[in-house]
């Protein structure tokens, strides 16, 4: 009995320290939150880090991204959307774009193809290169 205990202990002590010299990389993976990562935003934030986001890309914006988001990954300055949009809400740019669709009751289609309109034609700006 005693040995059991004491075997229960080591394993919780050593599972402990695991987790504290681990803890950077359970945050990473968002352990503590309960959450799982989605694989879309895993790979824009890849390919902007690695300067590779292309017009492929484009087509995975969606409506829970934010407009700061879709901003910070295809490089659109901050004001472009609440000036074609004519936002008024104090949130922006952080508040997703299927919240700003529904509180405007806006057509999501068209709002999107507007958003995709905006981050190609900003890749386009952003890598061309002069002669």
């Amino acid at each position: 009995m005693f040995i059991g205990f004491v075997s229960v202990c080591i394993i919780g002590t050593l599972s402990f320290f695991f987790l504290l010299k681990n803890i950077d990389t359970a945050r990473e993976h968002w352990v503590f939150e309960g959450k799982h990562r989605n694989p879309i935003a895993d790979i824009l934030t890849k390919n902007k880090e690695r300067n590779r986001v292309s017009e492929r890309d484009v087509a995975l914006i969606e409506p829970w991204m934010t407009f700061a988001y879709v901003n910070f990954i295809f490089s659109i300055p901050d004001d472009t959307f609440r000036t074609q949009f004519s936002i008024t809400d104090e949130r922006y740019p952080n508040i997703p774009i299927g919240m700003y669709i529904k509180d405007t009751k806006k057509d999501q289609n068209e709002v999107l193809q507007s958003i995709k309109a905006q981050a190609s034609e900003s890749l386009k700006k952003v890598f061309i290169k002069p002669l």
